[in-house]
């Protein structure tokens, strides 16, 4: 941090002060950005002198400190600064340099605090100290010294300070600045910024959002690298500028140690429900907390999702603890006020019912309960939260794929913010909890992301064609692997933890289905037996496998008799104890591609119920109500989806089924209702099998939005623009509104929403389009089906 008095510019190295000292869970308004000065200390004339290289190294510790006659303990970073400054010229310069004693705001450097931000400055000429004296410049401390430049040699400066950190929400923020670098003859050679901690470095404790770093610090993150103990910024040939200033926001060092503790008790003892409490309340207390409320921050969102995690296996571990129970119910409920309240409301009253059967007389308990009383329905939540209307803040989130970037957008009326800027991306799904979105990306490798924001972390050793699906009722993430065998990943380090390894001679067909109550995975595994003779033909064996991630080695296996030879795919879950299945006719693609019978097969029975003598494998084909009593299904052969396709119910409880289309309309889609009493569904007229074409084309055109009772009944058509073409439709979670896709006739993809009577028709997402990769599909899909999850997909919360 030097500057060259009035002939010349030099370098401001500058540490922001000022901290706010107070519980981890700080109350405060935002330090400022910290800018440099540096118009009014500009250079009158230029310099021969050039910073060959600079090292700069913040130690951070929590230390005691002085202030005010007390004594406090916080974040304190010692300061060695490391200047290689070289004459290029043909003549000595004898000039005086001056450093900062204060802390810089975007107004200029601040006298307020004159002496507090940086202290103890000691100052060096080729190793020798020299003394320095302060001098004050426009308001503002300096402690200034003289410096000879002898031509053609080196000087090398020092500067060892002390500063502390600003309190931001409790974490703590340390700036670099670098842009008046930018006075000395040429470039900076090279330069290191090293940030050093009692600990290894972990990128778990530095904030990356790029609202609070990269909006104003887009050099922070990257290129910073970790290494041991050390966060380090590496530059050559650096003309430096106000991007090229440093920011690191890291958790508060006494936080991060208890965390660490606590990590390192929990893995020594694994399942002990008291070391997975104390992680999980350390998480909690390292967790921003802004006016009440977590605040909005990738350290919030790993940590929340970390002591999510601990809470949850706590209480597992130990269902009968009444202190588990109540430690996640408080984690629980500090979340409820958050701008996405759910699913934390709904769980929050779940954790503390239990809490009070195991201690009826709790104050504890029933001081949650008070709490979560004033917030007894989602309505009043969004009215605490914001004064638009309750169900304006109830429609949810959407991602969405434009050019293959993830974008993600409040409905109904929020503003679109784009996720990703590589291209390469498509079938985005959303976490249950709504803060995670897993999507393909490049080479179709599985990548989850915050849905706050923040770099997407790839899934290692993910399938490329294979499958991932979320946990229904947490953000686990099952996938396939590129050995074929089954793995697990969660937040927030992503690791994959094998769950079951397929044999040699078998294979894993997918797809793969979670059960409702997201303790099992349903797969197949078709085994290929070797030959006894090179004349004897292959025959598969297709197994049935049901697996509990918790516990893979209680993996049950049923071998299902169907009458056709030939295997079975996983279609999903009817219940915890009912799996449909597809039938897979002499394995053969052909056949599939025309549609196969579905059976449910019950593993209490060991018994297969054929629902459907023919149906496609689109997913959207088949949905099991909210309730879980009732299956609807668009069933008919033939791989055109404008011929021959009708929507039917399946009462699972008496086993009835009632065709509700008839075969004058092609309709498929059906979507339940939240309250299981309606479906909404994309039709048609038939036009018969007509393969393709003009006609085909015509004919999907004429595609509408409708709604029906679940008998049938009261049908009514919602959409009729003879512009478009809708389908996929989807019911919001408070059964007001309805999502749909549309197809217009260049093949543009766009999202709207209307109420659940067609009225209030809204357009929330244009152009819609695939990845680089492979460009948007044309009308024709899959003979007249497009994939529309491919292209977006919708959280929307739960209501108690």
């Amino acid at each position: 941090m030097i500057i060259i008095h009035k002939t010349c510019f030099a370098l401001l190295v500058c540490l922001a002060a000022l901290i706010l000292f107070g519980a981890p869970r700080a109350e405060a308004d935002v330090a400022p950005n910290p800018e440099a000065a540096a118009s009014d200390i500009s250079p009158e004339q230029g310099t021969q002198v050039q910073m060959a290289s600079e090292r700069v190294v913040l130690d951070i510790q929590m230390r005691p400190f002085q202030r005010y006659g007390e004594t406090f303990t916080g974040p304190v970073a010692n300061v060695t600064a490391d200047f290689t400054m070289r004459n290029l010229g043909s003549a000595d310069e004898t000039m005086e340099v001056r450093f900062p004693k204060s802390f810089p705001t975007a107004h200029g450097f601040s006298p307020i605090v004159a002496g507090n931000a940086i202290e103890s400055i000691e100052t060096f000429v080729n190793g020798a100290p020299v003394a320095n004296h302060q001098e004050t410049f426009d308001d503002t401390p300096w402690a200034v010294w003289q410096v000879n430049f002898p031509a053609g040699r080196d000087v090398n400066l020092r500067v060892q300070y002390r500063t502390l950190g600003t309190d931001f929400y409790g974490s703590i923020d340390f700036y670099y600045i670098l842009q008046t670098g930018a006075g000395w003859r040429g470039p900076i050679g090279q330069g290191d910024i090293v940030f050093q901690f009692p600990y290894p470095a972990d990128l778990d404790m530095v904030e990356s959002k790029d609202t609070y770093i990269r909006a104003e610090y887009p050099s922070t993150t990257p290129p910073f690298v970790a290494e041991g103990n050390q966060l380090r910024w590496h530059f050559e040939n650096l003309e430096p500028t106000p991007k090229d200033n440093v920011r690191l926001l890291i958790l508060r060092p006494d936080l991060w140690q208890a965390i660490l503790d606590a990590r390192a008790q929990a893995q020594l003892q694994p399942n002990n429900a008291a070391a997975q409490i104390q992680l999980g309340q350390q998480y909690r207390k390292a967790i921003p907390i802004k006016k009440g409320w977590p605040h909005d921050s990738t350290i919030a969102d790993r940590f929340g999702a970390s002591a999510d995690a601990a809470f949850r296996r706590a209480v597992t571990l130990a269902p009968n603890d009444f202190a588990a129970h109540l430690a996640y119910a408080r984690f629980l409920t500090d979340h409820t006020w958050s701008l996405t309240p759910e699913p934390y409301y709904t769980q929050a009253r779940r954790e503390i019912a239990r809490a009070l059967e195991l201690n009826p007389t709790s104050k504890d308990a029933y001081g949650i309960v008070k709490e979560l009383d004033t917030l007894s329905t989602f309505s009043e939540i969004a009215a605490k939260i914001t004064p638009a209307p309750a169900a304006a803040n109830s429609l949810g989130v959407i991602a969405y794929m434009v050019r293959g970037d993830v974008w993600v957008k409040a409905l109904p009326n929020g503003q679109a913010k784009q996720r990703t800027r590589d291209g390469h991306n498509h079938s985005p799904r959303w976490s249950p909890s709504g803060r995670w979105i897993a999507f393909r990306g490049r080479d179709d490798e599985i990548r989850v992301m915050s849905a706050s924001g923040g770099d997407a972390q790839s899934i290692p050793n993910s399938a490329a064609s294979g499958e991932f699906v979320w946990s229904p009722e947490d953000d686990t993430l099952a996938f396939t692997t590129r050995q074929g065998n089954l793995s697990i990943a969660s937040p927030p380090s992503w690791r994959e933890q094998p769950i079951v390894q397929i044999a040699n001679q078998a294979v894993l067909a997918i797809p793969i289905a979670w059960s409702p109550n997201g303790k099992s995975l349903g797969f197949i595994q078709e085994e290929l037996p070797r030959p006894d003779s090179l004349t004897q033909p292959l025959a598969r064996v297709a197994i049935l496998w049901i697996v509990q991630p918790n516990a893979p080695t209680a993996a049950t296996l049923y071998r299902v008799e169907f009458p056709e030879e030939g295997g079975m795919l996983v279609a999903d879950w009817l219940d915890n104890k009912r799996i449909l299945l597809f039938s897979d006719p002499y394995l053969s693609g052909s056949i599939l591609a025309d549609g196969v019978p579905l059976y449910a097969f019950s593993t209490r029975e060991s018994a297969t119920r054929q629902f459907a003598d023919a149906m496609l494998l689109h997913d959207d084909f088949r949905m099991v109500s909210p309730n879980r009593k009732f299956l609807a299904v668009t069933q008919g052969s033939g791989r055109e989806t404008w011929t021959n396709k009708q929507i039917a119910v399946i009462d699972l409880t008496k086993g009835i089924k009632t065709q509700l289309t008839d075969s004058q309309t092609a309709a498929f889609s059906p979507a339940w209702s939240p309250d299981n009493a309606r479906l909404a569904y994309s039709a048609a007229p038939d036009i018969g099998s007509v393969g393709g074409g003009d006609e085909a084309h015509a004919g999907a055109a004429k595609r509408r939005i409708w709604v029906m009772k679940r008998d049938g009944g009261s049908k009514r058509q919602l959409t009729n623009d003879a512009a478009y073409r809708d389908e996929r439709p989807l019911w919001s979670a408070n059964a007001t509104h309805l999502l749909f896709a549309r197809l217009e006739g260049d093949d543009t993809m766009s999202l709207w929403l209307m109420r659940d009577d067609g009225s209030e028709l809204q357009l929330v997402a244009n152009a819609l389009s695939g990845s680089a990769d492979d460009g948007s599909p044309p009308w024709f899909g899959y003979y007249g089906h497009i994939d529309w999850d491919t292209y977006f997909d919708w959280w929307r919360p739960t209501f108690p």
